[in-house]
């Protein structure tokens, strides 16, 4: 007992003495003599990289850290070059200057972490789409930015909008973001990502396969986060953007930000229109296979920050207008055109709390609201006189609101180089409004709490276990968890696996529509389950890095199967009921290779998919289990630093997409999707020290219009129709101006 008392005491004693010999040390982080604020510095004894702890510096460009002895010290933000040093406790102060680079070898992530994280590191495999990448290619919205994206396939509807599927997986499987945010109004499962303009967007962030333990339902296939750009550390900046194509766009769109002190201000807004397009176009004709749109957008936000706590209010405003004018009804005694306009309106306000304790935990607070309203309305349009009058039908008229109110509260340790944990609540409530609804009004209320464990086994392997607890108020909700690896092999060879559960849970139209008229009979299904999955996922990555460039590739194969689908079926073929139900399962699975060369002025990569979709058909027909289709992209950016001038290329392949229907004599018939291409060119110059820049480029270079795809037409034919995919080869240009006082 004397000795165990003697033991304790004299660890006791050790780690006082430990405690007492820290001192502390002031780092300031600068670059072009502006503070570089978040930057994160992460430090480790020297010898010992299982010791790492991680400090991030404030709107002064500082932070100060503890330390008892010779450290590692590595600095490291988006857009910089990495500075690494070794510092001994007697230091005081220690400043230090990133410099901007394009080689963005150690880009951070923040989707799905446990605090903003260096790519390598990560846990899970992220794409980074970076604001570079998104005005090189001149991309306006979601849409544009995805079309050249390996895996992603984008589906396009004349009123319903851009629609995509990710690894196989529809788009009602995605969940998208921003600044970590869902975002509602969901028309026919789907969002449209035509409606997200990427004029305030820093980056985006893509991460392939479920990530439901974090962010719960609709995360199956992956998650898409746009990352808004936040206020900078200037004293003033401001910037406008032109953007001008053939085929009849003109946007425009300004911004401009603010500092004083600790409060940080920028708000920006803009104007997107586009005139719609047919193919072999006639002025004459009214209908247009291209809707004409028209969108305004605007954004507010105001930050403060001070001693160890942030807090930033953003806003978002976005309104839409698409016209559809049919086909003029002419006879000798009038003249008239039946026209349907779709408004549709988002609204979301948020509000960001974070809190560092001492570089050992910290602790984050989303609370927002949003809103989204679609309307639906049908004129009559007397073409003789001009004049319109809205349609009597009832049924022509529709207006579909919903709301969802999220407050979301994340605690991260980052005390352990050994075990750290991230555990919180994440609750949302929706409500839905509109006559298709039952009684005219719903509502659903999902409340979780999710928890994490981070082991850092080794210096090379890393662990990381996650379960999601539901309760919901319409639905029986599932417990979901997911198991991550990672094992560096060696400095320049990595191994990730994983897996994981998602969920989809039923919507409020899934579960209460109500659309009975002459021509429908729609009725949602009350007893819906969530749909759930599992998840495989294995890769390898390989970096090299040579003098200042890098050479990386990747390897993936993924298996995903989802139970519980919910599928539209017709449930009385007397009355001609349809309602949704659980049948069934669906399957998808294939291997993804990448492989990219980044030096200071090339920028080079090349990806092949395989991706394998389920069919349904197989458990009672004779056919193939998956139906298998290819992709192929690449990218090539080439810099002339001496002019400020780059060149750009991107291109990308989808290849046949294969399947099997029945067709109306109940035979099993082979469908597909026509494969096409799409590439874009675009060179940049910039003037007078980049406050000007002008892209000029080429869009669809391969004139891509319509695609063939078979559809069942009568007994044991198809018949071959069309779909849109693009609008044909067009020139685009775009002026940036950019101003900025330190």
């Amino acid at each position: 007992m004397v000795f165990k008392k003697s033991f304790l005491l004299g660890l006791f004693v050790m780690q006082f003495v430990w405690v007492a010999a820290q001192s502390s040390i002031k780092i300031t982080v600068h670059s072009n003599n502006t503070p570089v604020e978040d930057a994160i510095v992460t430090y480790y004894p020297l010898g010992d990289k299982n010791f790492s702890k991680v400090a991030i510096t404030d709107s002064k460009g500082e932070t100060t850290i503890k330390i008892a002895a010779t450290i590692v010290l590595q600095i490291s933000k988006l857009g910089y070059a990495v500075f690494i040093d070794t510092l001994t406790a007697n230091t005081s102060s220690k400043k230090y200057v990133l410099h901007q680079t394009s080689v963005n070898i150690n880009d951070v992530v923040i989707t799905g972490q446990m605090g903003a994280t260096r790519k390598d590191e990560s846990i899970h495999r992220i794409k980074i789409v970076d604001r570079k990448r998104i005005e090189q290619q001149g991309a306006v919205n979601l849409r544009d930015l995805l079309t050249n994206e390996l895996n992603v396939r984008i589906t396009q509807d004349a009123v319903l909008g851009s629609q995509i599927s990710l690894m196989g997986m529809s788009g009602q499987n995605v969940k998208i973001l921003i600044d970590g945010v869902p975002v509602i109004g969901r028309m026919d499962g789907n969002i449209d990502i035509s409606q997200f303009n990427l004029n305030n967007v820093e980056r985006v962030e893509i991460i392939e396969g479920p990530m439901s333990v974090i962010y719960g339902s609709d995360a199956l296939g992956g998650v898409i986060n746009l990352i808004s750009r936040k206020p900078m550390s200037k004293i003033c900046n401001l910037n406008a953007n032109f953007y001008y194509d053939r085929v009849g766009t003109y946007n425009a769109d300004a911004s401009a930000g603010f500092r004083a002190k600790d409060l940080q201000l920028s708000v920006s807004g803009g104007r997107n229109y586009f005139d719609g397009f047919s193919i072999n176009e006639d002025e004459k004709i009214r209908w247009k296979q291209w809707k004409p749109k028209e969108q305004y957008f605007g954004d507010m936000q105001l930050r403060y920050r001070f001693g160890k706590q942030s807090h930033r209010i953003f806003s978002q405003y976005f309104q839409e207008k698409i016209t559809n004018r049919n086909a003029p009804i002419v006879t000798p005694y009038s003249a008239l055109g039946f026209d349907d306009y779709f408004y549709t309106t988002r609204i979301n306000n948020s509000l960001y709390s974070d809190f560092y304790f001492n570089n050992k935990a910290t602790l984050n607070l989303i609370n927002s609201y949003s809103f989204f309203d679609r309307i639906k309305n049908t004129y009559r349009k007397d073409l003789t006189t001009g004049n319109s009058v809205i349609t009597p039908n009832p049924n022509d008229q529709d207006t579909t609101t919903f709301s969802l109110f999220l407050s979301r509260f994340t605690y991260t340790t980052h005390n352990s180089s050994f075990y750290n944990v991230q555990m919180g609540y994440d609750v949302n409530y929706e409500t839905g409004t509109g006559k298709k609804l039952t009684n005219n009004y719903q509502e659903q209320g999902d409340f979780a709490g999710f928890f994490i464990s981070d082991i850092k086994a080794s210096s090379r392997l890393s662990l990381r276990q996650g379960l999601r607890f539901i309760y919901n108020t319409r639905y029986k909700a599932p417990v979901v968890s997911s198991f991550n690896i990672k094992y560096d092999i060696n400095s320049n060879l990595m191994f990730r696996g994983s897996y994981a559960q998602g969920f989809r849970a039923p919507s409020l139209k899934e579960l209460f529509l109500y659309f009975v008229d002459v021509n429908h009979n729609i009725q949602g299904n009350g007893n819906l389950k969530a749909e759930t999955s599992n998840n495989y996922q294995a890769s390898l990555s390989y970096r090299l890095p040579i003098s200042k460039s890098e050479f990386r590739a990747d390897a993936t194969v993924f298996y995903n199967a989802i139970e519980n689908l919910i599928t539209l079926a017709i449930t009385d073929a007397a009355t001609q009921t349809y309602s949704y139900i659980n049948v069934g399962e669906y399957k998808t699975q294939g291997v993804n290779l990448s492989a990219g060369y980044n030096m200071q002025n090339i920028k080079a990569g090349v990806g092949y998919s395989y991706t394998g979709r389920y069919n349904q058909l197989s458990t009672t027909s004779t056919v193939d289990p998956f139906s298998y289709a290819s992709e192929v992209n690449g990218t090539l950016t080439y810099g002339i630093p001496s002019i400020k001038t780059e060149a750009s290329i991107f291109y990308k392949y989808n290849g046949q997409v294969p399947g099997f229907a029945f067709d109306a004599n109940g035979s099993v018939i082979q469908t597909f999707v026509q494969p096409y291409s799409i590439s874009d060119v675009s060179l940049t110059k910039r003037f007078f020290k980049n406050i000007l820049s002008i892209t000029i480029g080429c869009k669809n270079l391969f004139d891509v219009t319509n695609i063939n795809y078979s559809s069942t037409a009568s007994t044991h034919t198809s018949s071959a129709t069309t779909m849109p995919a693009g609008m044909g080869r067009y020139l685009f240009t775009t002026i940036r101006l950019s101003y900025e006082t330190k």
